[in-house]
Parts: C-alpha cells; structure tokens; sequence
C-alpha cells in the first residue's frame, strides 16, 4: 500500500478532474532484467514499450516502457516506481489529456529524428538528464512541438525535488 501520496509529483492546477491522465516512463535500461516483463505482464498495469514497432524493438525489454498511473489500482507499482527514482535516473513523469494509445504513437514519434543534412538522431528524451535540454530542442521544431503539445507537464526528480516542464 501506498505509505504517503503526496510523494507523487503534483503539478499545480494538473490533476485528473480536469481530465489530465498521469503517466511514467521508465527507462528499462537501468533497471534488473526481470522488470520489463514484470510489468508487462502484470494485468492490472497498462504499459508499453516505446520501442515496439521502430527498429529497436528488439530492445524492447532495455528501453522506454510508458505506464498509464492508477494510484488506486497500481499503489504498489507506484511504491516501486517511486523508490527506482530516488536510485537511478530512470523515471520521468507526464500529464496528458489524451488517451494511452495514442500518446503512445507520438511519444514513439519523438525518439527518432532526422537533421537538415539527412544524419538520423535517436533522441532519449525518457532520460531525466536529457529530457529539459531536448524538451528545448523539440520546442523549436514545428512538428516536434506540435506533438509535444498533447504533454501538459513533465516532471523528474532533480537533487530530491521534483522539476517541472511545460
């Protein structure tokens, strides 16, 4: 069971009355190798790799695995999720109004891209000492930005305290 909630990161003015979901994205790649199909396996857990379907998805148990957060059904996921960030840096946070699915599809999107002289990027944004540099980046990139716009807030854990990015 969930000890204290308030640990959750809380955004102001972000929560589910209006009609904001909560998810994490977990970089699997700093975690043991069990985790991965721990939790997705788990049937009260919606998550999914973002790597399925690009071509690293033979990876898929070693990169980003996106879970929709049920404070309520999840709590001990939660307890889990909240112990890994203290740890490693592995656990980035976000809102969004839109559906798991398709927020899947366009956090999906943002990992690869490809500069003016053809060179193609791979963008580890789920990585919280990445995500604020790259957030500033997607930003000045019409498509990027217009796919970031569906994110209401992102959070991470910086020096104990949580960081928000709009």
């Amino acid at each position: 069971m969930m000890s204290q909630e308030v640990l959750l990161p809380h955004p102001p003015g972000i929560n589910e009355e209006n009609g904001a979901h909560l998810y994490v994205i977990i970089d699997c790649a700093q975690l043991a190798e069990d985790f991965y199909p721990a939790v997705t396996k788990e049937p009260n857990i919606v998550s999914r790799s973002l790597f399925i379907g690009t071509p690293h998805a033979v990876s898929v148990e070693a990169g980003p695995l996106l879970v929709q957060v049920d404070t309520k059904k999840n709590a001990d996921f939660v307890e889990k999720i909240l112990a890994i960030e203290d740890q490693k840096p592995a656990v980035v946070w976000l809102w969004s109004e839109k559906e798991f699915k398709p927020l899947c599809g366009q956090l999906r999107s943002l990992l690869f891209g490809e500069l003016e002289n053809g060179k193609k990027m791979f963008f580890r944004y789920y990585d919280p000492r990445c995500l604020e540099g790259l957030i500033a980046v997607f930003k000045e990139d019409a498509v990027a930005s217009k796919m970031l716009a569906d994110v209401l807030v992102w959070a991470l854990k910086k020096d104990g305290q949580y960081q928000y990015l709009t």
